[in-house]
């Protein structure tokens, strides 16, 4: 979880709810994160392996915590702290900021889109009770045979 004093200086820079999934990108004044909460029965929140590509990849993944992030939802989420990203470390002065690129709520926004069509597309898959696996393997079955 994050330490108290981030939850004080994170700033809310968009929010809102995209194909029945609530998304949250804050910045804690070094850089921006972006999250996104999906109900507490998706792969995202029950598999220790789930992935989904997105910036960086996920670097946070758990239950809200009732302050930043709804309680009853499971949170993911990643940030935008990586090599080639700018960064200002707090408490310090502009100087010190590590030059990088510096990203727009607008394409963070267009990264959260994609991810929460991932999630959407593994939840569907999820409460067929197909994986991916699963679907290759029937697949084979309807092809072998066939010339």
């Amino acid at each position: 979880r994050y330490h108290p004093s981030l939850r004080q200086s994170a700033r809310v820079l968009a929010f809102g709810e995209i194909k029945g999934f609530p998304f949250k990108i804050i910045s804690y004044g070094s850089h921006p994160c972006a999250y996104v909460g999906c109900p507490k029965d998706h792969p995202a929140a029950v598999s220790d392996d789930f992935d989904v590509a997105c910036h960086g990849g996920l670097t946070f993944s758990q239950p809200g915590d009732g302050i930043l992030f709804d309680e009853e939802l499971y949170w993911i989420g990643w940030d935008y702290a990586h090599w080639g990203d700018y960064y200002f470390f707090p408490y310090s002065t502009p100087a010190d900021a590590l030059p990088g690129r510096p990203w727009t709520v607008f394409e963070i926004l267009d990264e959260v889109n994609h991810v929460i069509d991932a999630l959407l597309n593994a939840y569907l898959r999820f409460k067929r009770g197909l994986t991916h696996s699963e679907k290759e393997s029937r697949r084979d079955q309807h092809t072998s045979g066939c010339y």
